[in-house]
């Protein structure tokens, strides 16, 4: 019998990015030849030292960072060298974001920053399942409340809120939990848990190794390389896989 072929949701390969480090220095390499597979469903968490490359390896498969070397496809498209006017449509294809820089507008209540996407595309508007969605985030009271008000923790929920709205075929989140108390901690995780099971990638940037060990898999960076992959991590693999960063990691964070 002839096996199923799975086609990758993105994928890296051998990919180099390098930033500038400042005015009269040289540039500094962020990521140095890194290859990893995204398949549909899997929940992969990228782990490591602050500076180890962890942020930059998922700018690189959203397309926001251009590598210097090496490809980057993202649902079946090559973005390697792609203009952002094109990286755009294909997050219109299926690319859910939740970045440090949340993108949400402070002035609408948090509701309309859920559907604000769907408006901007003009599809149809849900708002039933805006509100459910709210509510399992714990933000079922604050459902008028402009952006603006809440904390930062709120906030990140939110973020979410928008991507669990109309699930995606890949998320990337980077440090999600960062502002968040533990019971919201495992609110979302447990969300990115059963966005998986339902066939969304997700692909998860954070220093709690806690939430690391939830993944299908973790990606362990240091220095800018991809050292280890390690299927269904536990605490004390990240822990051994995951030391404190060298100098020159200390230069980028993430």
């Amino acid at each position: 019998m002839t096996a199923t072929r799975i086609d990758p949701t993105a994928s890296v390969h051998d990919v180099w990015v390098s930033y500038q480090a400042g005015k009269g220095v040289g540039s500094t390499h962020a990521l140095r030849g890194v290859s990893t597979t995204v398949y549909p469903g899997e929940f992969i968490s990228v782990v490591g030292p602050s500076g180890s490359g962890k942020s930059s390896l998922l700018h690189a498969l959203a397309g926001f960072a251009r590598p210097v070397d090496g490809q980057v496809m993202l649902l079946g498209t090559d973005i390697t060298r792609a203009r952002q006017a094109a990286i755009a449509r294909v997050h219109r294809r299926g690319v859910g974001v939740i970045f440090q820089s949340l993108n949400l507008v402070p002035s609408l209540p948090i509701i309309e920053n859920v559907l604000l996407p769907s408006r901007f595309a003009r599809s149809r508007i849900d708002q039933g399942r805006a509100v459910g969605v709210l509510k399992q985030l714990g933000l079922g009271d604050r459902l008028g409340h402009r952006t603006s008000t809440l904390s930062g923790g709120e906030q990140q929920r939110v973020a979410l809120a928008r991507i669990l709205y109309a699930p995606p075929t890949i998320v990337l989140a980077d440090e999600p939990t960062g502002a968040l108390d533990t019971a919201s901690t495992g609110l979302v995780l447990e969300q990115f848990r059963l966005l998986a099971r339902s066939g969304t990638s997700v692909v998860l940037v954070t220093h709690d190794l806690q939430a690391g060990v939830q993944a299908d898999r973790a990606l362990v960076m240091r220095d800018g390389q991809l050292v280890r992959e390690i299927h269904q991590p536990t605490t004390q693999q990240l822990v051994e896989s995951a030391p404190a960063p060298t100098t020159s990691e200390a230069v980028h964070d993430g």
